[in-house]
């Protein structure tokens, strides 16, 4: 733990410990200071002792942890030492450093800490403190919002931060923190110029002849469905089956067998990371009926944070938009063939998703990651309510389906309510797949676990009929608006079984096919009791807009 400590030697005396941890809070090694003043480096060495140097050891910035648990909208100042960095903190801010001008590494900024980060440096007030600030500048220029250098007033030569607290008349922390608020605020963004790069550091494009680029054929997880080292999206309603097939597709991956399309799969392992179902009693119960090998499947459940001060581990949840690097380092733990995030937008963080421009930076970085480690991201989302394009249907930013190279609709047939369709919405990689269908079944399983039936052939069916049933060839526009009035009035007393409400509106004159397509145009829901009761027909918001089935036991079925 960081603090000040009184140990006495025969030649200086120790006066601080500052200890570096990862983003997990695991130390790694720390710094000493001494009085006469001067710094040295330890490490551990596992069995209580230190080993006075660095040799080896991967560098990390000061108060990282807590640098990761930090709101990205409020300031961040980066001051040339810890004892600075810990009195900013003292007051309330949020600070970091990488300890002096000479232990900064470029690599610090290519992780995602200072991702979508307001950064305000706070240079001692000597020339090699703007030598540093300027450095630090250059480094994190295009990794985060933006950067601001403030040189702070009525500095002696050499003074730094911590001296500026202890000059001013005021000693109060609030006025000491909207001070440096203001200061940030206040001062402009800083741009780099030529004479603004540090010796040794050199900004450029970096750019490749095409004729020097090795190329090779696109890699595929699901030949022409679902490419490897890419983004891809599934799309649908509550309740049609997306987790399930995402299910279906990491217990092929563990296994190796073949797709349901008849395509070869190469085996490997897959990882999952759901916001919405347990492990213990749906998802890893789907995985077995699946005939998954479980021992290849891994559960992402969150990120270990360690709490130092509490002496305790606690699990948070994870947030794509600061923990790419740590996922990205378990997915090559474990060589991860295929990443499933379901759905995304539990992950997301801070980032407000309808935001194009902070959506697409995020998805970026995750594209990279994808990119790095040939491994195949399939992120599950929503519908939007309203209607419109297929590929604009995924809920919030537009920028999930441009991100995606594949991306696939999964809803109900309208014309046969048990039958699921997947239905390509776009494909960058390959001229455009037909469709596949499946049933849900847990006929054949043990405590009614639900798993997919594939059925044979091919669906040419489009996703915007699917989507947009109102605007497809069939029954002119009266007789659905018949069938939607017809259907209100229907269901206004509350859920009704479907074999009930469809031939109700056949002795009413109105064609199944009219019917189903009303439906679909109205949004009127469908559930099940469990995966073998009946079907219930019901207006939108009757039932909460969980997937998992409820009781009807008190309807009669017929």
């Amino acid at each position: 733990m960081s603090g000040v400590v009184e140990k006495t030697t025969t030649q200086r005396r120790i006066v601080a410990v500052y200890s570096y941890r990862d983003e997990l809070g695991r130390e790694h090694y720390q710094r000493l200071k001494y009085r006469p003043k001067d710094f040295s480096w330890r490490r551990p060495d596992g069995n209580g002792e230190f080993i006075p140097n660095l040799d080896g050891v991967e560098r990390f910035l000061y108060r990282l942890p807590e640098l990761c648990q930090a709101d990205r909208e409020q300031w961040v100042f980066f001051t040339e030492g810890e004892k600075d960095c810990d009195n900013v903190r003292a007051l309330g801010l949020e600070a970091t450093t990488s300890g002096s001008t000479s232990s900064w590494r470029d690599e610090f900024a290519e992780g995602d800490f200072f991702y979508m980060r307001r950064i305000c440096i706070l240079p001692d007030h000597h020339a090699p403190g703007m030598k540093f600030a300027q450095q630090v500048a250059a480094a994190l220029h295009g990794h985060c919002t933006e950067i601001k250098i403030v040189e702070l007033p009525n500095l002696g030569p050499g003074e730094d931060a911590s001296n500026w607290m202890d000059n001013l008349d005021c000693k109060d922390p609030e006025d000491l923190r909207d001070a440096l608020v203001d200061y940030a605020n206040a001062a402009p963004v800083w741009e780099p110029t030529k004479d603004s790069e540090p010796q040794g550091y050199i900004s450029q494009v970096a750019m490749r002849k095409a004729m020097d680029i090795e190329t090779h054929p696109v890699r595929w997880l699901w030949p022409a469905r679902f490419p490897s080292g890419k983004l891809s999206l599934i799309i649908g309603h509550p309740g049609c089956g997306k987790s399930l097939l995402t299910v279906d597709m990491a217990a092929r991956v563990s296994q190796g067998r073949d797709w349901p399309d008849g395509s070869p799969c190469v085996p490997g392992n897959a990882v999952i990371l759901s916001g919405e179902d347990d492990a213990s009693d749906t998802i890893c119960p789907r995985l077995k009926v699946a005939c998954a090998d479980q021992s290849r499947v891994s559960i992402m459940d969150g990120i270990n944070f360690r709490d130092v001060a509490a002496k305790e581990i606690r699990l948070n949840p994870i947030e794509l938009d600061t923990d790419i690097r740590t996922i990205k380092e378990a997915l090559k733990e474990v060589e991860a063939r295929v990443f499933i995030i379901d759905p995304i937008s539990s992950f997301i963080g801070k980032i407000d998703d309808n935001r194009n421009a902070a959506t697409r930076r995020m998805l970026s970085a995750l594209s990279l990651m994808a990119q790095e480690l040939n491994c195949a991201v399939v992120c599950v989302s929503h519908l939007r309510k309203s209607g419109g394009k297929a590929v604009h249907q995924a809920v919030g930013s537009l920028a999930y389906t441009a991100a995606a190279r594949a991306s696939w609709l999964v809803a109900e047939d309208d014309q046969d309510d048990e039958l699921m369709l997947m239905l390509p919405v776009k494909s960058n990689l390959t001229k455009e797949s037909t469709g596949l269908s499946f049933r849900i079944t847990s006929e054949y399983t043990i405590g009614d676990v639900p798993v997919l039936s594939w059925q044979q052939g091919e669906i040419l069916k489009k996703a915007e009929a699917i989507l947009n049933p109102g605007q497809s060839a069939g029954r002119p526009p009266e007789a659905r608006q018949e069938a939607e009035e017809w259907l209100t009035e229907t269901l206004s007393g509350g859920p009704r079984l479907g074999k009930e409400v469809i031939a109700e509106a056949k002795e009413a004159g109105i064609p199944e096919i009219t019917l189903r397509r009303a439906r679909l145009n109205m949004g009127v829901k469908l559930r099940k009791d469990g995966f073998r009761g009946p079907s219930l027909w019901y207006q939108p918001n009757e039932f909460s807009k969980d997937a998992h089935p409820f009781n009807t036991d008190n309807i009669e079925q017929v």
